[in-house]
């Protein structure tokens, strides 16, 4: 991970764990409401760090053209397929 920057920007972790993410840091990597986010870490360096995760198809896994489907992604040949 040596490409980290300090953003100098700091949270506090509230009593449920959460840690909001500024405002800067989702314009810069496109994360809007709703949206996932990929968490990865490096124990040896004690580093947490987040990416957007591309959503996908829970049957296919499948990227393009995904429905909403009781929040969960479906692409329309899936459903397609289960009609």
């Amino acid at each position: 991970m040596s490409n980290l920057t300090n953003t100098g920007i700091t949270r506090r972790v509230d009593d449920l764990g959460r840690v909001v993410l500024p405002i800067e840091i989702r314009k810069e990597l496109d994360i809007t409401t709703g949206d996932e986010v990929a968490i990865f870490i490096d124990k040896a360096n004690r580093v947490v760090a987040l990416a957007p995760s591309k959503s996908k198809c829970i049957f296919c896994e499948e990227t393009e053209e995904l429905l909403d489907f009781k929040n969960r992604n479906v692409c329309k040949y899936c459903v397609m397929a289960i009609n």
